[in-house]
């Protein structure tokens, strides 16, 4: 009788919530899907068992109900045509006129909960749900990823690219194909870590350009949307011991090992502070890493602790790391696809004298490189789409 009544009680539940998001809520107004409105597996199914495509659904939405609003020739559905509701909780807005008044600057908005979920380090900026608290992480790094900041390390990149451009050429002539998303997520990992921690990974130098890593990394973000939408997987992943995790997912015993060396370097930084003083902490390192600006800020002392910032700077190397190896794998395939636009590019990379390396500078002045490097960027993020590079 008991189980009977709960579960009674729960359909109840179900049902009262249901009929409350499609005609009580303030969002039942607006135009879309009614099982989008009434339960967030509709985004799940997309994202989740279709690879990613809810982005794709929702442009659907808009055209959809765009065009219903005008068939119609409401004045209510008329003003509210760019606006699709795409979850019990979620409006989505198509008008670049509302780009400044959605990311204002002067209304401070807390980030989604639901979307945090997905991302297993709850205590680094990314996962901050409230505004002030995230803009106080914030603040801390600004100064760390200036361009002035950035500039100074050009030998230290110029000297990776060089290294990559060598590991490429081992590949001429001789028939074995490489997989470039690989070479330039060790590329990339080199960059970050490198500048971040002041200790590269050196994964450049690993004969086989690592493709757990690559296939590792990238699929975090893939994992994500489950997490979202189960967040007891995340639980379960961190209750799991790293030797049995890493047997599941072999590319896992990497992700460790980055972790432990996070977690190795704060902690030899907290040491040197302790028993040196600040003048002395930076003597180990050829620059100052991302460590030593957060230790060395004004944050309050529980934001300084060794599993925070192992947290942060796994946030910052492994999503700087994936998403410019991909973007330059990407931009690289398009280039390759159109000849027009790779003869076009060459012609103006010729331009420079041969008898010296091109500075960054040199390089920001170059405008049909620009342009390519930003197609690539707005490329690299329709995977899923079948294009052609732009003029």
């Amino acid at each position: 009788m008991l189980v009977a009544l709960v579960f009674f009680l729960w359909v109840i539940y179900l049902l009262a919530l249901v009929v409350y998001r499609l005609w009580l809520s303030p969002l039942a107004k607006f135009p879309g899907p009614k099982l989008a409105a009434a339960t967030l597996w509709y985004e799940t199914y997309y994202d989740a068992f279709c690879w990613g495509q809810y982005t794709f659904e929702i442009a659907k939405m808009h055209e959809k109900y765009g065009k219903l609003s005008q068939t119609l020739n409401w004045v209510i559905l008329m003003s509210i045509g760019p606006i699709v509701r795409i979850s019990p909780n979620e409006l989505h807005i198509n008008d670049p006129d509302y780009y400044e008044v959605l990311y204002s600057r002067e209304s401070p908005r807390n980030k989604y909960e639901y979307f945090t979920k997905q991302f297993s380090v709850t205590r680094s900026m990314v996962a901050t749900v409230d505004h002030y608290h995230h803009r106080l992480l914030r603040s801390n790094m600004n100064p760390y990823f200036s361009m002035a900041r950035v500039r100074k390390q050009e030998p230290l990149i110029q000297a990776l690219v060089d290294k990559l451009y060598e590991r490429l050429r081992e590949y001429k002539g001789t028939g074995s194909p490489v997989v470039l998303q690989h070479a330039f997520t060790c590329f990339t990992t080199d960059v970050v870590s490198d500048y971040t921690m002041g200790v590269g990974f050196h994964y450049l130098d690993e004969p086989d350009f690592i493709p757990d890593w690559s296939d590792t990394i990238g699929g975090s973000a893939k994992s994500g949307v489950y997490i979202k939408a189960f967040p007891w997987l995340g639980l379960v992943f961190t209750a799991m011991p790293p030797w049995l995790l890493s047997r599941v997912y072999h590319g896992m015993g990497l992700v460790f090992q980055f972790q432990q060396r996070c977690q190795n370097i704060v902690q030899s930084i907290m040491e040197e502070q302790n028993s040196q003083g600040h003048e002395n902490v930076k003597s180990k390192f050829s620059q100052p890493t991302f460590f030593h600006d957060v230790l060395n800020s004004d944050l309050p002392p529980e934001e300084k602790s060794p599993e925070r910032l192992a947290q942060e700077v796994q946030v910052v190397i492994g999503a700087g790391a994936e998403t410019t190896g991909k973007m330059l794998t990407w931009t690289t395939y398009y280039l390759l696809e159109n000849p027009e636009k790779l003869n076009r590019l060459r012609e103006e990379l010729n331009r420079f004298d041969p008898n010296r390396t091109a500075t960054l500078i040199d390089l920001e002045k170059m405008p049909y490189l620009t342009c390519v490097m930003l197609e690539g960027l707005r490329y690299g993020r329709l995977p899923f789409m079948k294009t052609k590079l732009t003029d």
